[in-house]
């Protein structure tokens, strides 16, 4: 970002929160671990939040910031319409897919030395300690230029996953 706002050329940054959509993976990764796995772990409290925005909104923000000079030089933040605590985002997903299971709270720190082992020996771990410290420091964000900027359609986290779930 820093490289490109000092180029001297036009641009519009776009910082999504977490992204949701038909191939994203973030909500098919836990929905197929809410598929497979006994229980549903939650690492911590499960108390953080997230601000998943549709990957179709951000594709539009995208095409109207190529013909809109209220984004040109903009650093913009983009969040879905909704603030959820982790712990409804894995309901929502559960409910989508038609799985009911008793949620497990893990603590975090020896989720963290476990998945720091699965690192160390497999190629491709499902989830990293980078996600997890990500994960459990929230992803929330002021929707305010956003909205002041783009003229897009709110997509409520349960709607949209209802679609492609």
């Amino acid at each position: 970002e820093e490289a490109v706002r000092k180029s001297g050329m036009e641009y519009t940054i776009l910082r999504p929160s977490v992204i949701f959509g038909r191939a994203d993976g973030f909500t098919n990764g836990l929905a197929a671990l809410i598929r497979k796995s006994p229980v549903i772990p939650v690492i911590g409290g499960g108390r953080y939040k997230l601000q998943p925005i549709s990957v179709r909104t951000i594709v539009s923000a995208l095409v109207q910031s190529l013909e809109n000079d209220r984004a040109l030089n903009k650093v913009i933040e983009m969040g879905g319409p909704q603030q959820l605590e982790f712990t409804e985002i894995l309901d929502i997903i559960a409910d989508a897919i038609g799985v009911k299971k008793l949620k497990v709270r893990l603590p975090s720190i020896p989720v963290r030395l476990v998945v720091r082992f699965m690192e160390k020996v497999m190629a491709n771990p499902p989830v990293t300690v980078d996600q997890i410290n990500m994960l459990l420091q929230e992803n929330i964000c002021d929707n305010t230029l956003m909205n002041k900027t783009f003229d897009l359609e709110a997509v409520y986290f349960q709607d949209g996953v209802k679609e492609y779930l």
